[in-house]
């Protein structure tokens, strides 16, 4: 799962300080997904995706990079519950 997040300090400053926010939970990015998205970043994936081959016939209705992304989260996945 990926996680996007919109970081506004003072407008959540603000919010605390007037009342409408009384808690709040630290939520830490996964190591995986930090990983993947810095691959994206740095444009790591696009050439994994001219180096192999896109061999569906069918059912091409999800984009070749997202399900290369997949793939590569859960090799990630298996890596890490097996240290």
């Amino acid at each position: 799962m990926m996680q996007l997040c919109q970081k506004d300090k003072e407008r959540v400053l603000n919010a605390i300080k007037s009342g409408h926010i009384d808690a709040a939970d630290l939520s830490l990015p996964n190591l995986i997904d930090t990983i993947v998205l810095t691959m994206k970043q740095k444009n790591l994936l696009a050439p994994l995706e001219d180096c192999l081959e896109d061999k569906r016939s069918d059912n091409k209705k999800i984009p070749f990079e997202i399900l290369l992304t997949l793939a590569i989260t859960a090799k990630l996945k298996l890596k890490f519950l097996s240290l």
